[in-house]
């Protein structure tokens, strides 16, 4: 048991040597002096029970002060945590206090004055101006030269005081009646309005040796489809006619006049009652398409008994399509009832067109008035309506 003793002082008398004022250090030896205790204490041949019981202590003792020294070390992180915390706090509360200081301190400028307290500082400079005026010559001169150039920098300091009227933004242009980028699609043909000077579509096949312009084939392509989809079957009859097509048209419904025995003007007369003049022709645009069925293809009035026919009418508008000559619309077309004649129009329009039940003529000038004949073509009353009344014993072709 002496040397058992003697051990463990000259163990502590070791360790002593390195023992500092600093609390964090000596706890730190401590704990190595427990280490070599209890390695001591586990190499040492153990003597019975008693020798057992010694070793778990030791073991003990070691284990409560490292959890203790943990746990110190732990709250000194915090603690410097939370001074680092209090530094930035308080760094930032200083740097606002500091610039609301040279805020309140900095010179008031022109534009701080309202007008009211720029219409007083003007007041009595004047004021003060005219009651030092003094009686010589020279004296006034120099009074006078001081009282405008106070005045000029008393305007100028009222000038911006002011505030600038700000201008009132443009407003966008409404698109939901009218989309200037659908001119394209929204030209009027007729007999008041042929066909632009040197007009020449690209057009595109379609079906049944028929084509369209390119730029609604898609929506043409999409409306046939869909339709078939429903189990219908539409078939384009009539679409794209070149001018000299449309040309072949006329002289030959107008030899067919000649041919009973009319003279020239009257046979022309009578042939365009059933084909329109080349020039006043929606299909020499194409946008327009005459539309029937693989079983009918007449174009006539017996496509109304068409399903096929039935449902175009119903959801043309969908797709950008319209009926061009509708049957209450005849005094304004100048064309009869044609439930087989479709006309592109773009999407704005066809939704326009379908929810005020206007045609082409009546939304142009309400929505557009973009062509430069409509106001002449107003002005041109009855006259016009009753010299392009159809018979309605006669269908024209567009």
């Amino acid at each position: 048991m002496n040397s058992r003793k003697d051990r463990e002082y000259e163990t502590d008398e070791i360790l002593g040597r390195y023992l500092d004022a600093d609390e964090e250090e000596a706890e730190q030896r401590r704990l190595l002096n427990d280490d070599i205790i209890g390695k001591y204490m586990r190499e040492k041949p153990s003597s019975g029970t008693a020798g057992e019981e010694a070793k778990r202590r030791a073991e003990r003792a070691a284990a409560e002060r490292r959890a203790a020294a943990a746990e110190k070390a732990a709250a000194q992180r915090r603690r410097k945590r939370r001074r680092t915390a209090a530094g930035i706090l308080t760094a930032v509360v200083l740097i606002a206090v500091l610039g609301l200081w040279q805020h309140h301190r900095a010179p008031l400028s022109p534009s701080d004055l309202s007008d009211a307290e720029a219409e007083q500082a003007l007041k009595e400079l004047e004021e003060n101006t005219a009651a030092s005026s003094v009686s010589s010559p020279e004296s006034a001169d120099a009074a006078e030269a001081g009282s405008a150039a106070d005045t000029a920098a008393a305007e100028s300091v009222l000038s911006e005081a002011a505030p600038e009227a700000t201008p009132e933004p443009t407003p966008a242009p409404d698109t939901s009646h009218y989309d200037p980028a659908d001119d394209w699609c929204l030209i009027l043909v007729n007999a008041e309005h042929p066909l632009p000077e040197g007009y020449d579509p690209e057009v595109v096949l379609i079906e049944n040796d028929q084509s369209a312009d390119v730029r609604c084939s898609d929506a043409l392509l999409k409306m046939l489809t869909d339709c078939r989809l429903e189990g219908l079957n539409p078939l384009v009859i009539s679409g794209f006619r070149e001018h000299e097509l449309q040309e072949l048209y006329f002289q030959n419904m107008t030899d067919m006049y000649l041919g009973a025995g009319e003279d020239l003007e009257t046979a022309q007369k009578h042939a365009g009652e059933s084909v329109a003049v080349p020039g006043t022709s929606e299909h020499e645009l194409g946008l327009a398409v005459d539309i029937g069925t693989t079983t009918n293809p007449d174009v006539d009035e017996s496509q109304l008994n068409e399903p096929a026919q039935q449902w175009l009418m119903e959801h043309c508008w969908e797709y950008g399509f319209v009926v061009r000559y509708p049957e209450d619309k005849s005094e304004i077309t100048g064309i009869i009832f044609e439930p087989w004649h479709y006309r592109y129009v773009g999407l704005t329009a066809s939704h326009v067109m379908r929810s005020e039940n206007l045609c082409l003529e009546e939304y142009l000038e309400k929505y557009v008035n973009a062509s430069p004949d409509t106001e002449e073509q107003t002005d041109s009353g009855s006259e016009t309506a009753e010299s392009s009344q159809p018979d309605s014993s006669s269908s024209v072709l567009p």
